[in-house]
């Protein structure tokens, strides 16, 4: 996955906190997988982060090709909350 403009970009499900997409953001990019954090929410836009229920719009998005090994990644890690 050198080319990243040829990639075809996914959501994972959604998270509840910015802090738990960062923590799958990174596990990702540790396996070379490229990714992105996006939210519609206003707490996003104003910098604000949590681990809290305050917005559960955070989302990770991933190459589609790759969605089902991320998809594994993500519910590994977050299977405690």
């Amino acid at each position: 996955m050198n080319n990243t403009e040829d990639i075809r970009f996914v959501p994972l499900p959604a998270l509840p906190g910015r802090v738990y997409a960062d923590m799958v953001r990174g596990a990702l990019e540790d396996q070379g997988i490229p990714c992105y954090i996006r939210s519609d929410g206003i707490m996003d836009t104003l910098g604000v982060a949590g681990t809290g229920p305050v917005n559960k719009g955070f989302r990770v998005f991933v190459p589609e090709d790759a969605l089902d090994t991320c998809r594994q990644i993500q519910e590994g890690m977050m299977d405690h909350i």
